[in-house]
């Protein structure tokens, strides 16, 4: 087989070189000109032409293969000769002089794949997609959603100001000792005021109260007290 020319078709396209160009190197390295997957990058082999007939020459430990046998020394090369390296493929047609290669990934080792799920195909066939149907916004009633109602936080709520409130008032007043004479009167009662709070012989009185307290014993005497200013 006498070649004047080749051309490589891969997955990038075709390039088209001539004799004298060669030789050319095979393998996963990234300095090959025919670069192919596969473990610890480097040159597998050389095609090279002597006369016009090619030929592999392998360089150092190759893992190539010629029609399934191991290149282990020069081998020359004929018409529909399949090279191998880890699963990839390199098919030979000569024609007119051409010597096309062509380079086939599909089998390799080193060519990471999409796993198959199983079954899925046949899903995918037996799903259907039902289509939405369309509304418009006008036709859309609007939704009222109600703003929740925290009942609990509105008795802390008023509890707080409660506790506020009496603490207020507690603080604010003045304590009132009533001393009866002659004593052992059984009944002492106070009277005005808006706010009083009795503690036995003394009562809580507001020191700003605008109406004056008075307290009213037994014997029916009065006794007239306002709170002193502060």
């Amino acid at each position: 087989m006498i070649i004047n020319a080749l051309v490589i078709r891969d997955g990038d396209g075709e390039r088209r070189l001539g004799v004298d160009q060669l030789p050319i190197r095979i393998g996963s390295g990234s300095d090959c000109d025919i670069r192919l997957p596969g473990p610890a990058g480097g040159i597998a082999a050389t095609l090279d032409a002597l006369d016009g007939q090619p030929f592999l020459q392998p360089a150092g430990g190759s893992s190539l293969t010629v029609n399934g046998e191991a290149l282990t020394s020069s081998r020359r090369l004929a018409d529909a000769d399949e090279l191998g390296f880890y699963g990839s493929v390199i098919r030979l047609a000569e024609s007119d002089g051409l010597l096309s290669l062509e380079i086939v990934l599909e089998d390799s080792a080193y060519v990471t794949r999409p796993p198959e799920m199983p079954g899925e195909t046949d899903v995918a066939e037996e799903e259907a997609i039902a289509p939405a149907a369309f509304r418009r916004a006008a036709e859309v009633a609007p939704t009222q959603t109600k703003a929740p109602v925290f009942k609990w936080q509105q008795a802390v709520a008023g509890a707080i100001v409660l506790l506020g409130l009496l603490s207020w008032l507690l603080f604010s007043s003045k304590s009132i000792q009533f001393e009866v004479l002659p004593a052992g009167a059984d009944r002492v009662q106070v009277r005005g005021g808006w706010f009083r709070l009795p503690l036995a012989d003394r009562a809580l009185i507001p020191s700003r109260s605008s109406e004056p307290a008075t307290m009213t014993w037994r014997r029916r005497s009065r006794l007239a007290m306002s709170p002193a200013a502060p």
